[in-house]
């Protein structure tokens, strides 16, 4: 069900005529029971936007080791969502893969 919703939100964009859709993926967290679900989660969009008319999923994971170290503030006090800063540390690092994935329509 989640899937379809997925790919039925992102056929609604591509039908109203966007280039492309690109779907960020949930980040990294430290809890372990979250990371569980998140997994099944990031795979279901995966399989959603392969199933779509023009949408694509861009993975955020891999910056967790980067948060426990840095001197601004990179989570929020929830320990989940991203700071402004934090966010950008995820932009910054997955922004060639997001800008290839609109000119192309694929991601890595």
């Amino acid at each position: 069900a989640y899937e379809a919703r997925v790919i039925e939100f992102a056929d609604v964009l591509c039908d109203r005529g966007v280039h492309r859709v690109v779907l960020l993926l949930p980040v990294d967290v430290r809890s372990a029971a979250l990371d569980h679900a998140l997994r099944r989660i990031r795979a279901a969009q995966t399989n959603a936007t392969a199933r779509s008319k023009c949408a694509v999923a861009v993975a955020t994971a891999g910056d967790e080791p980067r948060f426990g170290d840095a001197r601004v503030r990179l989570r929020r006090q929830d320990g989940f969502h991203m700071t402004p800063a934090g966010a950008e540390v995820v932009w910054q690092r997955v922004r060639p893969t997001v800008l290839a994935a609109m000119a192309h329509g694929t991601a890595p």
